[in-house]
C-alpha cells in the first residue's frame, strides 16, 4: 500500500490513502441519501447533535491507549484514561485486555506513519453502527473478509476501510483493536455508558436546544451558502479538544460527520458547539494560502489547527458576536490560557501571519 506524504486528518479516508475508489452505482446512491427537508425548514437546523456508543468505545480505547501526540489542543482527555483506571479498579474489572496492551498499541499507533492517523477516524465512518457491528466491520476488514458482515449501517465504513486492508500492518493493528475492543465492550464499557446514558442524552439534548435556538437562526445564510446545510455531530467525553470531521461522501447518507469534546459542564453546553464551528473550519481554510510556505508537514497541521481556531472566531464576530467572547473563552482555557480572556491573548496563542490571517477572514466573508 502506497504512503501518504500528507497528514491532514480531516481529509477523507479514501483521500487520504489514495484509494481511488469508484462511486456506487446510482441506484444505491438513490437508496442512501436523505430525503430532501420541507422547503420552509432552515436548512442549518438539520445538524443532530446525537450520543453514539460506538464513537465513544472506540475513542475511550483510543484513549486509554493514550494514542495522542504533540501540540496545545489534544486529541484526548487529558485525564481520561486515569479516570477510568480508577473506575475499573473501583469495579474490579482492572486490567482488561486492552490495558494490557497499552504499550504494544501506543507504540503501533505512534509509528511515524501519516497512513496511522485515519486510525483516529473510524468511527465517524460508522455513524449508524452499533458497538458490535463496528468491531464485527473492523474485524472483517481485518481479516480480508468483507463478506462476513453486510448492512446499510456498516456499508459506507467498510468500503472506506478497504485500502487499509492491503497491508498486513494494518489488518494486524485492526484486529487487535477490534479483540481487545470486543472484550472490553463485555467486561466493561458498556455497563459504564449504559449507567451514564440519562446524563449523556440530557447533555446532548442541551446541546441541540442551544444550537437549535440560539446558532442555528444566525449561522443559517453562511450554512446555507456554503452547503453544510446537515450533518450528524458526535459528542466524545475521551475527545481531547482536538476534534473529527470527515466530509461528505456518496456512500454515507449525510453531508459531514463531525466528533467533538463532550461539554464537561452542564451549565455550558455551547463549548460543544463551539468545538463543531471549529472542526468545519477544516473545510473552509484553502490549503494553497494557509500553510503553503510551512517547512514540515507538523508544522503545516499547527497551522491549520490555529488557523481554523482563529475562523471559528471569526464565524461568529461576523454572525453571532455576542458569542464570541465565550468562543475565546473555551479555546484559552484548553490550552490553560486562563490568567486572561483578552482578544490579545487568544490571537497571541493562536497567532498567524497577517497574510494567513486575512486568507482565512476572506475565506469567511465570502457568500
Amino acid at each position: 500500500m502506497n504512503r501518504i506524504d500528507s497528514i491532514w486528518r480531516r481529509a477523507a479516508l479514501v483521500a487520504a490513502v489514495g484509494a481511488g475508489l469508484a462511486g456506487p452505482p446510482p441506484a444505491l446512491l438513490a437508496q442512501q441519501r436523505p430525503p430532501p427537508a420541507p422547503p420552509s425548514a432552515p436548512q442549518s437546523r438539520f445538524w443532530e447533535f446525537r450520543s453514539s456508543p460506538q464513537a465513544d468505545l472506540w475513542f475511550h480505547a483510543l484513549a486509554v491507549i493514550a494514542a495522542d501526540d504533540e501540540g496545545p489542543l489534544g486529541l484526548y482527555s487529558a485525564d481520561y484514561a486515569e479516570r477510568i483506571r480508577d473506575e475499573k479498579r473501583r469495579r474490579g474489572v482492572y486490567p482488561t485486555k486492552l490495558d494490557s496492551l497499552t504499550t504494544s498499541l501506543r507504540e503501533q499507533l505512534m509509528d511515524d506513519d501519516p497512513v496511522l492517523q485515519n486510525f483516529h477516524f473510524i468511527p465517524l465512518y460508522f455513524p449508524e453502527a452499533a458497538p458490535e457491528r463496528l468491531i464485527a466491520a473492523v474485524r472483517a476488514i481485518a481479516r480480508r473478509k468483507p463478506e462476513e458482515v453486510n448492512g446499510r449501517d456498516v456499508r459506507s465504513g467498510m468500503v472506506q476501510l478497504a485500502p487499509l486492508a492491503e497491508d498486513k500492518d494494518y489488518r494486524q493493528l485492526l484486529e487487535q483493536l477490534a479483540d481487545a475492543m470486543q472484550e472490553e465492550w463485555e467486561v466493561f464499557y458498556r455497563g459504564y455508558w449504559e449507567a451514564r446514558r440519562d446524563t449523556i442524552e440530557a447533555r446532548i439534548d442541551a446541546v441541540q436546544s442551544l444550537w437549535d435556538t440560539a446558532f442555528a437562526p444566525a449561522l443559517e445564510p453562511y450554512l446555507e451558502g456554503r452547503r453544510l446545510s446537515g450533518g450528524i455531530i458526535m459528542p466524545s467525553a475521551p475527545l481531547g479538544p482536538e476534534g473529527r470531521i470527515v466530509d461528505g461522501s456518496p456512500f454515507v447518507a449525510t453531508d459531514q460527520v463531525v466528533s467533538v469534546q463532550f461539554p464537561v459542564d452542564e451549565e455550558r453546553p455551547e463549548g460543544a458547539i463551539f468545538a463543531f464551528l471549529k472542526e468545519l473550519c477544516f473545510l473552509l481554510i484553502d490549503q494553497r494560502t494557509v500553510g503553503a510556505g510551512a517547512e514540515s508537514p507538523t508544522a503545516v497541521e499547527d497551522l491549520r489547527r490555529r488557523a481554523a481556531v482563529r475562523c471559528g472566531a471569526l464565524l461568529l464576530q461576523f454572525y453571532a458576536p455576542t458569542r464570541a467572547a465565550g468562543y475565546r473563552r473555551v479555546f484559552l482555557d484548553a490550552v490553560g490560557a486562563k490568567d486572561s480572556y483578552t482578544v490579545a491573548a487568544f490571537e497571541r496563542v493562536y497567532d498567524l501571519e497577517p497574510r494567513e490571517f486575512e486568507a482565512v477572514r476572506e475565506e469567511v466573508r465570502r457568500r
